[in-house]
């Protein structure tokens, strides 16, 4: 139930930072999003879900009042993450299958989309990522749909966060369990990593 901020010496070794060490807000930490000097952690465990907002300056995490935003027990957060612009924050709920979609305010507090959180297109959203060369695109793994059913979702989100399902999306990857993905930075090549 804590987070830490590491310091990457020149040997490449890493060393805790002094007072870098804070609570999580939650019972179990999965996933950490940062944008410039925000940060979102989602939380998972029984009374404990959300995600929690922190400042981060000069190596420290300092809580961000008012930006807890409680999930039920057995959402199971998974993936967390900004868009490139910081303007827009998705979280999968892998227990539920649902997408998690906020607008982030200029004091760095969550408005939840009209609509969030959305039903995702197949069971376990899992692997997120905004396409770097659009801020308003959204991609998800979704993991459990069994074998050789893996099938990764396409979103177009709008400024308050809201979700729209881009051409045929779920795209099929005739694979099993696509838990992340990765974009290339020239937004034109998606990649599904399936661990089954």
């Amino acid at each position: 139930n804590q987070i830490s901020v590491l310091r990457i010496e020149r040997d490449g070794t890493l060393q805790d930072v002094p007072g870098g060490t804070v609570s999580s807000d939650g019972t179990e930490p999965v996933s950490i999003a940062i944008h410039r000097h925000l940060v979102y952690v989602a939380n998972t465990g029984k009374g404990g879900s959300n995600y929690t907002g922190f400042f981060f300056w000069h190596g420290y995490l300092f809580p961000l009042p008012g930006s807890t935003v409680s999930l039920p027990d057995g959402a199971d957060p998974g993936d967390v993450l900004f868009n490139s612009t910081g303007t827009l924050l998705a979280g999968t709920r892998v227990g539920t299958s649902q997408i998690d979609s906020f607008s982030v305010g200029w004091d760095g507090l969550l408005t939840a989309a009209p609509g969030s959180p959305f039903a995702a297109q197949g069971v376990g959203p899992f692997g997120s990522e905004f396409r770097p060369t659009n801020p308003t695109q959204l991609f998800v793994s979704n993991a459990h749909g069994g074998t050789g059913n893996g099938t990764v979702s396409a979103f177009r989100v709008s400024p308050s966060g809201a979700l729209t399902s881009i051409g045929a999306s779920p795209f099929a990857d005739d694979q099993t369990a696509p838990c992340w993905v990765e974009i290339s930075h020239d937004g034109r090549f998606l990649f599904a990593v399936n661990t089954a």
